[in-house]
């Protein structure tokens, strides 16, 4: 039957998602440039996050709460 041997096949390669060492193998082989191009991002939400909470908490200062 095909429907068992592809879900096997399926289930695998979903697996093969979560494989920590076959990650690290992956980010071993990028650029430096396109690593530092794909964390800007997240560097970027992290900074305005620090920022609003820093505002928010400034203004919740000045409120005498």
């Amino acid at each position: 039957m095909v429907a068992p041997d592809t879900l096997r096949l399926m289930s695998r390669q979903f697996l093969e998602m979560f494989d920590l060492s076959r990650w690290a193998e992956w980010f071993a082989q990028l650029d430096r440039e396109f690593l530092f191009l794909l964390a800007l991002p997240f560097v970027v939400a992290v900074i305005g996050l620090w920022a609003s909470f820093l505002e928010k908490d400034r203004e919740d200062g000045e409120d005498g709460k």
